[in-house]
């Protein structure tokens, strides 16, 4: 993805090294590294159809988000990035001189497959209430305070300085950089910054 967007060569190992001591301490035989791999994989397609608008992406989405849903819970990220995606598209379109109806009218495709992403999670054993599961895990309960991965990230912990020092790089960027900067990038920004700052098994995603 990094590739993708142009970044220069060592600025990527670089970035990749600290991603990798962030987030190997998760790394291991668990069902929530499938939903890693497939975040990884959503990335990239979302950047491919940004680029290309190729609807053939769109499909693999659709695709993508009924299988991940069989497979893991996280499955709610991929659709979280999809939606981030239409959003920020639609106002970096907005930005550009287009309309809000012109804007809307152009990402219709995109709406529409997250329409159906949305409705293939039901096509498994548990039918809606597959969806409903993973959502429990977004907010603080009884049930989540009582797991050390889904209280907020202690600094304190040497493993969490990499994290650290990319959320600082990322804020310093914010006010160094000269272009202006896509409405995508700064809500998923946003968004994955709540989810990891909320829960320590969101740094991954962060990341």
């Amino acid at each position: 993805v990094m590739k993708l967007r142009g970044v220069n060569q060592i600025l990527a190992l670089t970035i990749t090294v600290l991603v990798a001591a962030s987030t190997v301490g998760g790394w291991g035989p668990r069902i929530q590294m499938l939903s890693l791999l497939f975040t990884a994989g959503f990335c990239f397609a979302l950047e491919r159809y940004r680029a290309t608008a190729g609807m053939e992406w769109l499909i693999g989405l659709v695709v993508g988000s009924w299988i991940w849903s069989n497979l893991h819970g996280g499955f709610v990220i991929g659709l979280l990035l999809m939606a981030v995606y239409l959003v920020g598209g639609a106002i970096d379109r907005v930005q550009g001189g287009m309309t809000w109806k012109q804007a809307t009218r152009s990402q219709k495709p995109f709406l529409l497959a997250l329409v159906g992403a949305t409705l293939v999670t039901a096509i498994n054993p548990n039918t809606y209430r597959q969806l409903e599961y993973p959502l429990k895990f977004l907010t603080p309960n009884s049930f989540t305070n009582t797991i050390q991965e889904s209280l907020s990230p202690n600094f304190h912990l040497y493993q969490l300085l990499p994290f650290e020092l990319m959320l600082i790089g990322l804020i310093v960027c914010a006010f160094i950089v000269r272009r202006r900067v896509s409405w995508v990038d700064v809500l998923l920004c946003a968004c994955f910054t709540h989810l990891a700052l909320q829960q320590t098994r969101n740094v991954a995603l962060w990341c």
